[in-house]
């Protein structure tokens, strides 16, 4: 015996009703959005000060000089689909140097076995006392290496990407 759900009719005078309901839900979203784009792009600002006190930044051009070179690795530090995205430049080669298993940031974001991998790079190199240092790019200048979206660069950039440690 197959089911199926039966479609749930509620006529014109519910749907009506449901509009103004509609409009306040977009009225209060849209300007919650804003507020917390505001305030993640200014915790991002505060956090690129903090790492240049530190002398934990690479300029632009800099970068540039290190890609020519073909050494290093940029790590791709992505906290969600909607950001924020920490680049980050290691002289190593990462896939040669981590001792974990890794796999695509999804899957690394997701599955508790990748926790490992998530906290090695943190301690070593994207945490307060890594290593790596931080690119300070604009998105001009990242478009002009990237390939794909939302993350691929292209070929002569060694990259991985890999989400930040779990929260506890």
């Amino acid at each position: 015996m197959e089911w199926r759900k039966k479609a749930v009719n509620f006529g014109p005078l519910p749907s009506l009703l449901a509009i103004p309901f509609l409009l306040l839900i977009g009225a209060l979203v849209i300007p919650y959005n804003i507020v917390a784009f505001g305030l993640q792009v200014r915790r991002e600002r505060r956090f690129q000060e903090s790492m240049k006190r530190l002398g934990r930044t690479i300029d632009w051009a800099g970068f540039l000089h290190t890609l020519a070179e073909r050494r290093g690795t940029l790590i791709v530090e992505r906290f969600s689909f909607e950001g924020p995205i920490r680049m980050w430049w290691v002289q190593e080669d990462m896939k040669e140097l981590c001792p974990y298993p890794l796999s695509d940031w999804f899957t690394m974001l997701r599955d508790e076995r990748f926790d490992g991998p998530r906290n090695w790079f943190a301690e070593r190199f994207t945490g307060t006392t890594g290593k790596a240092l931080l690119v300070i790019g604009n998105s001009e200048q990242w478009n002009s290496i990237r390939v794909a979206r939302p993350i691929g660069f292209r070929d002569d950039v060694r990259w991985i990407e890999v989400p930040p440690p779990r929260l506890r």
